[in-house]
């Protein structure tokens, strides 16, 4: 009897067992589907962009700034010089500060992930055997085998607004990439024209030094025929000393441009030496620059659009302090079985078992849980202020390189104008001292204007390529040439104890 009776016992065991299984599970997900997520639903913050551009370039300018739409994604272009085209490309794929964007942007996915799987049930199982005696009896074995599972239910949305707020800090981190691709490209760019500028520099310092090299060799030999006095020889060699002593300043500033191209591409400081000593011109900017309307730049410019993810998660982060005020559920389960052999541990006579729902509720937490509110809602407001002070600060940065460009061009003009002056002064000087009609010092002071004229001019030539380039990057150009790919595999070994590859380029290589 006791043995037919048994297995009905059991039976009826699992079967009450898998009701309450089964209500507890109906109603964990009842609270979860009824739920609603705690705290305010994001909106996207309101800044009202003034309708045009203060600045109102003059119509005669040569390179005019237009309202039109910006639709050219690689503006480097713009100035047709392939090489600088190839440095922002290699830069793009190398620069070391992209590539630590680009582990930021993975570490937030990953980040989210953790986030994400709080709201699904966890399973756990263990086991174990162990041989003893207590109180001086016969040596027994034990054996354990069991597993648990867990699920808290999110009623109120507090893991919901925290997966929410991770979302929101992926795409912050997508913006920071994105930006930091324009603050590369301009970086690229200004330190590429800057190396031009100092190339032509030389080049004019070599002309000029050619010239009073022939003033010096004129003036000696008129002193030593007796034509002049020995004053005319000795300024014709001042000058000529003054002038080759900008040789080395110049010299130097070529060399640290290279070295700061070939860092800025990941290399080492010497990689382009010989790349970029040839000597090249610098970039002309073209005839028309299309800068948009203040709206666009809303969408446009990476840092706006992160302020404004920043703005979204700081929002969802006080939907997750307010779900502390309500109760967390959950439904949990364990399985258990313990044998003294292994051939009859897994058999439902050596189990025990438990499920069911469960409630937590913190009833008093001495103002711990509303002044973390506060916090919150004070970090939301800060968040507002910065995208309000990123957007402002944006427009700004627009105004100030269309005022910059359009009074450089103004300014190129005037130089242009001096240099041609100069050097019929110069021209009409040295006539005037092989006939003896003049001082040779009227010589030394037209080679001096045309040698500071022509210095002035190429400068305003780099101002002009460097201001256009400081007007894109403001305009938050260029990113959208280089979009997100997945991340490329370290190549140094994840285990501090692994065997180093020998590849000299990973930070664990001897």
């Amino acid at each position: 009897m006791n043995s037919s009776a048994s297995p009905n016992v059991c039976n009826h065991g699992r079967r009450g067992g898998q009701r309450v299984a089964a209500h507890g599970l109906r109603l964990a997900l009842l609270l979860g589907l009824a739920g609603c997520a705690v705290g305010p639903d994001y909106k996207p913050p309101q800044v009202t962009p003034p309708p045009a551009w203060v600045s109102t370039p003059d119509k005669t300018d040569t390179s005019l700034v237009v309202a039109s739409p910006v639709t050219t994604v690689e503006w480097w272009t713009l100035l047709n010089d392939e090489q600088l085209n190839t440095l922002i490309k290699q830069g793009a794929a190398q620069n070391l500060t992209v590539l630590q964007a680009n582990q930021r942007i993975v570490a937030a996915r990953a980040s989210l992930g953790i986030t994400d799987s709080a709201l699904f049930p966890s399973v756990n199982a263990s086991g174990g055997y162990s041989y003893g005696a207590a109180g001086g009896g016969v040596p027994n074995s034990n054996y354990n085998l069991g597993g648990s599972a867990g699920w808290n239910v999110d009623v109120f949305g507090g893991v919901r607004r925290q997966i929410e707020a991770a979302e929101a800090s992926v795409d912050a981190s997508i913006q920071d990439r994105r930006d930091a691709i324009v603050a590369l490209a301009a970086q690229i760019g200004i330190t590429y024209v800057d190396l031009r500028a100092v190339q032509k520099r030389l080049d004019i310092t070599h002309i000029n030094l050619d010239i009073q090299d022939h003033s010096v060799n004129v003036t000696q030999q008129r002193w030593q025929g007796g034509f002049v006095s020995r004053l005319d020889y000795e300024n014709a060699l001042a000058q000529q000393a003054s002038t080759r002593a900008q040789l080395p300043s110049l010299e130097t500033q070529e060399r640290q441009d290279i070295y700061a191209l070939s860092v800025l591409l990941g290399l080492d400081p010497g990689a382009l030496l010989t790349e970029l000593q040839t000597v090249a011109p610098i970039p002309k900017v073209p005839a028309q620059i299309p800068v948009g309307v203040p709206s666009d730049l809303l969408r446009r410019r990476p840092d706006i659009r992160a302020a404004e993810a920043q703005f979204h998660a700081a929002t969802a982060d006080i939907g997750v302090a307010i779900s502390d005020l309500f109760p967390k559920f959950s439904l949990t389960s364990n399985l258990q079985f313990n044998s003294g052999t292994l051939a009859q541990l897994v058999t439902w006579t050596n189990s025990s078992w438990n499920v069911g729902p469960s409630v937590s509720w913190q009833i008093f937490a001495a103002g711990r849980i509303v002044a973390n509110i506060h916090l919150q809602e004070a970090n939301q407001v800060q968040a507002f202020y910065f995208y309000k002070n990123t957007v402002l600060t944006a427009f700004q940065q627009v105004e100030d390189s269309i005022t910059a460009y359009a009074n450089e061009q103004e300014r190129h003009q005037y130089l242009q104008d001096a240099v041609a002056a100069n050097q019929r002064a110069l021209d009409l000087a040295n006539t005037s001292y092989r006939e003896g009609s003049t001082i040779f010092l009227n010589v030394l002071q037209a080679q001096a204007a045309l040698y500071s004229a022509q210095q002035q001019e190429a400068v305003s030539d780099q101002a002009l390529a460097s201001d256009l380039i400081t007007l894109y990057q403001a305009l938050g150009g260029g990113w959208s040439a280089f979009p997100e790919q997945d991340s490329v595999p370290v190549q140094f070994p994840r285990f501090p104890y692994a065997t180093p590859p020998k590849d000299h380029s990973s930070p664990h290589a001897q």
